[in-house]
């Protein structure tokens, strides 16, 4: 049974899924390598195909049909595309991506030495001048893995390895706890660095 619906960015998740069941879940082609969504997606199906992997290892005879109950298992675990799947006691529920890109979105803004800001559309503007550039955050998500892009710009005096660095363990933890999804992979950008805004300048004292 296949999957009629594809990825955000147009891939087929059954031949991702192929993919990783075939052996080659860690090779990536130019448009993987740069996807959140087919990254996300590959890691979930790997995650989900391990106990498949190892069960093929062991020397006996597989009964017939077994890869494809195993396929249908891994698609139904997954969820549906484009969702985080998380298990609950209730059953489980579903997260979509852009929630995630939310939760992502608020987190970079708020963390220190980070000039940007989330418009309407998802533009990245500078807060000092309105500037708008390219999109600031992409989320793939896919069973319980998310894969994140972020683009920032810093302030002028940050150490801007550190600050990566910082925006990656912030986004993990900030997803992991308002969503209970796992980030398997963030991918930061800084494109600019802005010199540090200046406080407002206070009104003239009244005269008395």
């Amino acid at each position: 049974m296949r999957s009629d619906r594809r990825l955000a960015c147009g891939a087929d998740p059954d031949a991702l899924l192929a993919q990783v069941s075939e052996g080659r879940g860690d090779e990536r082609d130019a448009h993987q390598a740069g996807c959140p969504h087919c990254r996300a997606t590959l890691a979930e199906y790997a995650r989900l195909w391990e106990p498949f992997d190892e069960l093929a290892a062991t020397e006996v005879r597989a009964p017939a049909g077994l890869l494809d109950r195993a396929l249908a298992s891994v698609r139904e675990q997954a969820g549906p595309v484009d969702f985080g799947r998380v298990p609950d006691e209730q059953g489980p529920y579903l997260v979509a991506a852009r929630a995630i890109v939310a939760v992502v979105g608020h987190a970079a803004r708020s963390s220190a030495g980070v000039r940007m800001a989330l418009g309407a559309l998802g533009e990245l503007v500078d807060p000092g001048t309105g500037a708008e550039t390219r999109a600031a955050v992409g989320a793939g998500v896919s069973g319980q893995s998310v894969a994140v892009d972020l683009t920032v710009a810093a302030e002028y005096g940050h150490d801007l390895r550190r600050l990566a660095e910082h925006l990656r363990e912030r986004v993990v933890s900030e997803v992991r706890a308002q969503t209970g999804l796992e980030v398997v992979v963030v991918d930061v950008a800084i494109t600019d660095v802005f010199p540090p805004l200046e406080p407002p300048t206070p009104p003239p004292p009244r005269a008395a």
